[in-house]
This record gives structure tokens, sequence and C-alpha cells, in this order.
């Protein structure tokens, strides 16, 4: 599979004049007799005009054409200001055809059809400046000319790159894949040259470059070997097109399959955007794309998109929207695009219904926990206090928003834990009045994340290790239990003091009790205010 090609960009006025200036610096070249030259100037327009109308891009600038055959062909026939002409005229208005067809904007065809025309010129004198300096006998026979046209397709595909390049200034662009593209740009027209073989025969005469006696059998000779050029130009067109077809189908599919996985396991929004614009992208290669769904945006490649409006909108039913900016040369398949989004969509509104399901049992839970806490005058809102100072810990942590929300709930369930695991006490050893126990347990049906069980089961170790109900020493308490820890031994000493006090009773208990880094973002969170 081709390594995708950044998108054409517009030919500006200095690469022109540098292809000019190199047609300028090209030898003066000869002007031949026309003898029988309309009929074959004719054909060879249409065979250069199709075979790049038709042609097979493999890379930026490159292409797989039997337009280099003709090239040859007119090198190694002889050139006159005439053919030049032809030869430009036939590869630019080719080129147009091409680029159109493709589906490029107006400017970026015109700019890849000078390219290529303008370069084209510049090889074709180079090759027929090389041809006379190969050493061939005075009336060279057919293995002596298809070598030689060989050698000189060998030359158009290492000028066809170089040149561009030089002009263009991109040194910098990578060449991993150069030997390949140029294996695929030299070998391609190699298979096409012996069709143009005997119509070049018969028009060397002593080792020069002009006409036969009589123009009808090299005319004749070159038509039919033209016919059969454009055929297999077409062919493999419609042969690498289907094939190309088919692979892109099979690759869309297994793609949308790991989509579907992918989505099947995210527990995020954001994971699921993420999960379909990378898919997506090993789709169709967008220039850039970027996937909304309510306040939640992701971006492929990060940063800001494109300096233009995206080519594609698409919208889901339930609020997802995907802007595409297209690469030059290339259209969405609304088709496959809506598979994708629809997936996605589909997965989005079931994480949207879970999170509203869960929004609506945490407020009860939260209701009933701030309930339970007022049943105590001497610690009336401890569970609130003890999570907004945990939170805060957390966020001076710089801890991930799912972590936050985790330690949060774990804060404000820790005095209930024993009601939702059938413990007798707390973590704190405190017994609960009874009241709101059936309503607690009732809501053992609800699991409580792997998190912020594990938080509130050994929030009472010591980071020395001499801690319950595992002994667990240092980091290897889990981080929401050792915050946890710090901040209700805070609120716990704030509540029986002041704050200023209980900052110090935390900090004597640093090593000890508390791992000494939570108690330092402590100490940090309280400098800058802890929201109640």
């Amino acid at each position: 599979m081709m390594t995708e090609e950044p998108p054409e960009r517009g030919m500006g006025p200095g690469e022109t004049g540098a292809y000019l200036l190199l047609l300028l610096l090209m030898p003066a070249v000869p002007v031949l007799s026309p003898g029988g030259g309309a009929a074959l100037l004719s054909s060879v327009w249409l065979g250069i005009f199709g075979t790049n109308a038709f042609a097979l891009k493999v890379g930026r600038g490159r292409f797989q054409t039997y337009a280099n055959c003709f090239l040859v062909f007119m090198a190694m026939t002889g050139l006159s200001h005439v053919r030049l002409v032809v030869f430009g005229s036939a590869t630019i208005m080719g080129m147009l055809f091409h680029a159109s067809r493709e589906g490029a904007s107006p400017s970026s065809a015109i700019s890849i059809a000078l390219r290529k025309g303008l370069s084209g010129l510049v090889i074709l004198q180079i090759c027929a400046g090389v041809y006379p300096l190969l050493p061939l006998s005075g009336s060279p026979g057919l293995f002596e000319l298809l070598a030689a046209a060989f050698a000189l397709l060998a030359l158009a595909s290492v000028l066809e790159g170089t040149i561009i390049r030089l002009v263009s200034a991109e040194f910098h662009r990578p060449t991993s894949s150069a030997l390949r593209r140029f294996v695929a740009v030299w070998l391609f027209p190699l298979t096409g040259m012996p069709f143009l073989l005997p119509a070049m025969a018969s028009m060397q005469s002593g080792g020069g470059a002009t006409y036969a006696a009589s123009p009808d059998w090299p005319v004749l000779t070159f038509i039919m070997g033209n016919v059969a050029l454009l055929a297999s130009q077409l062919t493999a067109l419609v042969l690498v097109r289907s094939i190309s077809a088919h692979d892109s189908k099979l690759r869309a599919e297994q793609l949308l399959a790991e989509l579907s996985m992918d989505l099947a396991a995210s527990e995020s929004a954001l994971e699921m955007l993420g999960h379909l614009a990378s898919k997506w992208s090993g789709t169709a290669h967008p220039a850039a794309l970027r996937a909304k769904w309510r306040d939640i945006c992701y971006a492929l490649p990060a940063g800001e998109p494109p300096g233009r409006r995206p080519e594609v909108v698409s919208r889901g039913r339930n609020g997802l929207v995907v802007e595409i900016w297209e690469r030059e040369e290339a259209t969405t398949d609304r088709t496959r695009l809506d598979a994708f989004l629809s997936h996605t969509d589909a997965a989005l509104r079931n994480i949207g219904m879970r999170d509203k399901v869960s929004e609506d049992i945490w407020k009860c839970m939260e209701a009933v926990v701030h309930s339970l806490d007022l049943t105590d005058r001497r610690t009336a809102g401890h569970s609130r206090r003890v999570a907004a100072v945990a939170t805060a810990i957390g966020k001076q942590l710089k801890l991930q928003q799912r972590s936050l929300e985790n330690l949060r709930m774990a804060a404000l369930l820790h005095h209930a834990s024993h009601l939702l695991s059938d413990q007798g006490s707390g973590p704190d050893g405190d017994e609960t009045d009874d009241l709101f126990t059936g309503e607690l347990r009732d809501m053992k049906m609800v699991e409580l994340p792997a998190e912020v069980r594990l938080s509130i089961h050994h929030m009472t170790e010591n980071y020395d290790g001499t801690g319950r109900p595992d002994g667990l020493p240092g980091n290897a308490i889990p981080l929401g239990s050792r915050i946890l820890a710090v901040a209700n031994g805070f609120v716990t000493a704030a509540e029986q003091g002041s704050s200023e006090r209980a900052i110090r009773e935390v900090d004597l208990r640093s090593g000890t009790l508390f791992d000494p880094a939570i108690v330092s973002a402590l100490a940090k969170a309280y400098e800058k205010g802890i929201p109640e």
C-alpha cells in the first residue's frame, strides 16, 4: 500500500521561472524535414495525451504511465520545434484531464499539468542530447535500439524526480520510498517500449534521426503501437482501480469491525471520539478530522485544523458532529462515513444514558449520605468536607477527571462503607444510627468502581505499615487511600480545633501515618484555598 502523499501545492512564479530558465539553457534543437510528419505527429499527440490522461499516480509528481515511451521515441527519432510543441501541449492537456478526473481543484490541476509539462520538455531535450552519445553502431539493430530505449527510460525516471525536487527546493522530503517509486515509474513504461520499436527502427537511417523515404510504414507501425499502448494503459488503470477498490472495501470493513469492538470497550466519550477519528483516518486518510459531541472535541492531528472550511460536515442523531478536511484529489465516501458515524453515535447514546442513570443514582446516594452526616451533630457535613479536601489534593496532584470523581465518591461514602459492605462499623470504628441503614443497603445493587472500593478499604492503612486491615506500607497503599487518610485526618482535626492547628497535626504525622507527598499537596492546596 502506497504511503499517503502530501497534497500538491500551487506552482508559484519562482518555480515556473526556474522551468523556463532550464528550457532556455537547453541547446538549440534542429528543425527536421516535415516529410510524412502530420499524420505521425497527430498520432503522437493523441498517444501522449491519452497515456497522461489515464496515468496512475504513485507519488507527488510521479505517475505510472506509458507517456515516457513517447518521450524516448521522440528523443531517438529526432526533435523539432513542432515536436516540442506537440509534446508539451499534449502532456499539459493530458495532465489537466487527469487531475480533473481525480477531483483536483482547477488551480491544483493547472499546477500539476504545468509542472509535468515543463519538466517533461526539459527531460525530453536532455534525453535527445544523450542519445547520440550512446555506443550504437552505424545502423543499429532492434536489440541495440531496445537497449538504448531502456537506458533513456531509466534516465528519464531519475530526472523526473530530481528536476521536481531541484526546482521546488524540496530536498527535505523523505526518500525512503524513492527506490520503489523509481522501479514503478521505470519498469512500467519498460513493458510498453517494444510496441514502438518497429516504428522507431523504420525511422533510423544510417544512425541519423530522419524519416524513411516512404512515410507509410513508420506511421502505420507507430499507430498500431500507439493503440496497443493506450489499450494497455486503460487496462492497467481499470485493473488497479478494481483491486484498489476491493482492498479499500476490505480495509474499511476491518476497521469498522475494530471500531465496534473499541467502542464497546470504551469508558468515556472522549475515547470513543478518538477511536472514530483514528479508524476513519486509517480508511480515508483525510488531511484533518475533528469529531465533536456535547462539549467534547477530538482533533486529528492535534492542534488547529487547516485554514479553510471543512469539505465534509456530517451529523449524527445524538449530537455527534464530524468535520473532515479532505486531501487534494480525494473525495469522501459518504455511505462508508455514515456507517462509521452510526456505530459511534449509538455508542455515545448508550454512554449518555449510562451517565444520566449514574448521575441520578449518585445524586440520590449523595443525599442519603448527607442525611446520614446530619444524624451526628458533632460531625454534621463531615463527609462533604472530606470530599472537598480530597478533591483539592487530587487537583494539586493533577489527577485526571475520572480519578477525581472516584476520589470524591470514596470520600463521601467512607463513613457509610460499612453499610454497603455488611460491616458493623465504619473505617473509623464508629457505630451508625440504623435510621438510614435500609436505604443505603438497598444501594448495594449499584456496583461501585474498583478504585472507590479500594480507596475506602485501605484508607486506615498507615504509611509506615502499622495500619489495618492489611498493614500495607508506603506506595503499596492505593493513592486514593493515602489521599483519603490525609483529608480525613485534616478534617477531623479541624472539627476539633482550627484549620491551622489541623495542618500542624497532619504534618507531625507525616511519614508515619501519612504520605509526605500527600501532606505537602494538602499544604499547597490549603494555601490556595479549599472550597467548602
